[in-house]
């Protein structure tokens, strides 16, 4: 954006000016896209006096010996002067006024760089504006007339280029360095709010837009591209995918030169890819395993490789029979063999780049890949030989039921470990499978979820006091079950405190109690209640047929008219 000055004039009615007259150029620094570098800079002279002045602004990253220098490029101090070392005075951030040496003139230098040379690395920089000057008067026969119009913003013309008007760069995008270009136009109009860059292709499209003098081109891709510039006053609309004569602005817009841009060329520098050969093996290197595929268990064999390649987008692991002919690509570490076959099985590998061409049921050898390909070492392979382990297997059926001879759904059947080995469905029943000859069994059973409240409401209350009052007493022994609230082996007031707490939601569950009991349903149970021993799991030994009938009663705790829900999910 270029500022005219319509009208301004100064004119001295009497006195004599006097006082010191002080000029001073300013710099908006940037960072360099590595290193975070911002902040004003001032280069005040004051009658022959120079010093250069961080403002409360300036901030940067830390660096072993970072120093700041007036210099005539934003990157290159060769011919500049340094005003001071930042790191040594351990200065990154804040305030601070340096004097700049004797013999430097104000407009000597066209920037303000930040450097490190440890790193060999650029910190920053900003370009100084025109300076501009203020001086003091005295005396009270003093009088000034100032008459000045307010400033018009206006669209420039302009040409693009870089560092020292260089139009056209060559950069590597995809070599994992930093490719930062100083973006320059003939009118020095600094990007941001009225200037910016446009990157298109060669058929000039909009591919992106810049509101930055500086631009990192690593990880652009390798297509040619070419930075114009754009002077607009007002909001700018641009559409990425659209020709660059496209853009506008709401006030005014002037695209640069259409014959003089920088052209940034791409060269592809990106380390190449070597195909490296492989040795194969499983855990401490062991070249041969044995397994059992048919006998239910997993066979989960650790895959090695010499150079330690991970299985991914590079390398695989190949999955063949005894002729090495391919039967699965592997990208995972680790393989499970079960239900293989009885067939031996054999694993090679494959170090590529590009895209693999890997048919199966042919052999190895013809696997391509689009640019270089490496099978492991023919003779050095993880051989898999098979047994037939299958064990005889069987399985236990059963069922969970209410009093009322309804089914319970939800109810998991759990071994002595707590292991699940099956959950009711909507009949109520379960089954068990795949149990080995020879194995015991001792289940239980318990809900999926448990609330407390479920089916506990005032008629039971009232049925629970009738019993307690000897009106009505329980002879159901799972209503006697379901009464006893905390498990005394007795009916008080206190399973009807318990019961109420239920009711209101007051308690997550019964102070000495489970939510739901789960009872064996071939038991004497009024036997057993009488001696104080309830049967609530079942133990079978030695199973060498399949099980039936292993069956359970649930009881609610508190529903002892039998109204809970009975899907326990």
């Amino acid at each position: 954006m270029k500022r005219i000055i319509i009208v301004f004039s100064l004119a001295l009615v009497s006195g004599i000016c006097a006082g010191q007259e002080t000029c001073e150029r300013v710099a908006n620094l940037i960072n360099s896209r590595i290193y975070d570098t911002r902040g004003t800079v001032r280069l005040i002279d004051t009658d022959g006096d120079l010093e250069l002045r961080l403002e409360s602004d300036f901030g940067t990253d830390r660096g072993p010996d970072v120093q700041i220098f007036l210099a005539n490029d934003s990157v290159d101090i060769d011919g500049g002067v340094m005003i001071a070392d930042i790191s040594e005075l351990n200065h990154f951030s804040g305030a601070r006024t340096f004097d700049v040496p004797s013999g430097v003139s104000l407009s000597q230098y066209s920037h303000v760089v930040l450097r490190c040379f440890a790193f060999r690395a650029h910190w920053g920089s900003g370009r100084l504006q025109a300076d501009s000057c203020s001086g003091a008067g005295g005396g009270e026969e003093e009088e000034e007339e100032e008459e000045e119009e307010e400033e018009q913003e206006m669209c420039v013309a302009t040409s693009v280029a870089t560092t020292d008007w260089v139009s056209s760069v060559t950069v590597c995008p995809n070599d994992g360095i930093a490719d930062p270009i100083e973006l320059r136009n003939t009118t020095f109009e600094p990007a941001g709010d009225n200037y910016a860059y446009i990157f298109v292709d060669d058929n000039r499209i909009i591919q992106s837009v810049v509101f930055a003098d500086v631009f990192d081109f690593e990880g652009s891709g390798l297509e040619t591209q070419f930075v114009f510039g754009v002077s607009y006053v007002g909001t700018l609309s641009f559409n990425i995918g659209a020709p660059l004569s496209s853009i506008t602005a709401s006030n005014c817009v002037i695209i640069s030169n259409p014959d003089l841009f920088l052209t940034v060329n791409k060269e592809d520098c990106a380390p190449s890819f070597e195909c490296i050969n492989t040795n194969i093996a499983t855990t401490n290197w062991v070249s041969e395993v044995s397994i059992c595929p048919d006998d239910g268990q997993p066979d989960v064999i650790p895959l090695l490789n010499n150079e330690f390649f991970e299985p991914g987008e590079n390398f695989a692991y190949l999955l063949t029979d005894a002729n090495q002919n391919l039967i699965e690509v592997i990208r995972a570490d680790s393989y499970d063999f079960e239900g293989s076959g009885p067939n031996e099985s054999r694993i090679y590998a494959v170090h590529y780049d590009g895209e693999l061409t890997a048919p199966l049921g042919v052999p190895i050898s013809n696997i391509t890949a689009t640019n270089c390909v490496a099978l492991s070492d023919p003779v050095l392979f993880l051989t898999i030989s098979k047994t037939a382990c299958a064990a005889t297997l069987f399985s236990a059926q059963g069922s969970v039921r209410n009093p009322n001879n309804a089914p319970i759904q939800g109810v998991e059947i759990i071994d002595a470990q707590g292991r699940v080995l099956a959950v009711s469905g909507s009949n109520g029943n379960f089954t068990i499978s795949s149990i080995e000859e020879g194995t015991s069994l001792n289940l239980s059973a318990r809900p999926t979820s448990s609330i407390v409240s479920n089916g506990v409401t005032s008629s039971d209350l009232v049925l629970v006091a009738r019993h307690i009052l000897s009106f009505s007493p329980f002879t159901d022994p799972y209503q006697l079950i379901a009464a006893d609230a905390n498990n005394s082996v007795s009916i008080t007031a206190s399973d009807l405190v318990e019961m109420r707490r239920a009711i209101l939601e007051l308690s997550n569950g019964f102070s000495n109690n489970d939510v739901w009991r789960f009872v064996t349903a071939d038991q004497d149970l009024q036997a057993n209640i009488a001696n104080r021993r309830i049967e609530e799991n079942i133990t079978v030994n030695n199973i060498n047929a399949d099980i039936l009938n292993l069956n359970f009663i649930g009881v609610k705790i508190g529903d002892v008219n039998n109204s809970a829900s009975l899907d326990l999910r």
